[in-house]
């Protein structure tokens, strides 16, 4: 009773600190992971802002975990330090009130002696029984967490089992019937001889490139490896600057996504309405269909 009263108000606090510290560091790795996506997006301020609501989450569970965590210790330290002088006090209550007063000394002695180490040894297991909730909430925690990772992995099994594979040809949206086509309107990008050098190397990737890329058209860059395409797209979203030369970009800002999801790990509908973000200068910015492929 003792434990399961200790123990009580840490369990479930302590699920949900792991829960949220294994969404922090999820959400973490995915940044690091994908910080050029982002960049491309103009992510940094939404993923900077969920970031720290999931950190500060994280912090105040930690802080009421702490708080629920203190009298469980208190307990414990107070059964650790108090054990042993409360074994005398319980003897010593019945030597003051005389039941024992018709014991020599050296009787009174060996008595006091064989029930201070009953005593000694009921308060030592009963330390060790205290001791032992730290433990068990611990595993109560972690086994709470694991059965359900096996809940959510059944579930999924399920699904998959339901679900019927889409074919490619469902998911190409440019050949669906009544998808609208866009029509080249004005100029998007425009760049007259632009080098572009990497910041680690002196050797150019692009020499004195001259292109016009016009709004509502798409463009495929394809070469090998290293060859400069993804160079070209940072050049174009500003993270790097070119050698030489300046590319004329739209006022409004762009944005370049670089993958088939986002960064967030949101649902597309809701990322959707966030990113890309504003640019520097108060405007939305817009999608550049211009993609590089190696071929």
């Amino acid at each position: 009773m003792v434990n399961k009263t200790l123990m009580g108000p840490i369990v479930t606090k302590l699920v949900q600190q792991e829960k949220l510290e294994g969404d922090f560091r999820f959400k973490h790795m995915q940044i690091r992971v994908n910080a050029e996506p982002a960049a491309f997006y103009r992510a940094g301020l939404v993923e900077h802002m969920r970031t720290d609501r999931r950190l500060q989450r994280l912090l105040q569970t930690q802080r009421e975990l702490m708080s629920r965590e203190l009298w469980l210790y208190i307990g414990i330290n107070t059964f650790d330090y108090l054990g042993s002088i409360l074994s005398y006090v319980v003897i010593a209550i019945p030597i003051f009130r005389g039941v024992y007063g018709d014991l020599s000394p050296t009787e009174l002695s060996t008595l006091v002696s064989k029930n201070a180490f009953v005593c000694i040894y009921l308060i030592s297991c009963f330390t060790q029984l205290i001791d032992l909730s730290t433990t068990l909430s611990d595993v109560a925690g972690y086994t709470h967490r694991i059965g359900e990772l096996q809940e959510a992995l059944l579930d999924m099994s399920r699904k998959s089992h339901d679900c019927e594979t889409l074919g490619e040809s469902e998911w190409d949206l440019d050949k669906a019937p009544g998808w609208p086509t866009t029509e080249p309107s004005d100029t998007a990008f425009l760049l007259d001889r632009v080098s572009i050098l990497a910041p680690s190397s002196d050797k150019p990737l692009i020499k004195d490139l001259s292109l016009k890329i016009c709004e509502g058209q798409s463009l495929l860059i394809t070469g090998n490896t290293g060859t400069g395409k993804t160079s070209l797209l940072r050049v174009l979203g500003g993270l790097w600057e070119s050698m030489k030369g300046e590319p004329a970009l739209p006022a409004s800002g762009t944005a370049w996504p670089q993958g088939g999801s986002v960064v967030g790990s949101q649902r597309w509908r809701e990322e959707a309405v966030t990113l890309p973000a504003r640019s520097p200068n108060g405007g939305f910015c817009g999608l550049c269909r211009l993609s590089a492929d190696a071929g």
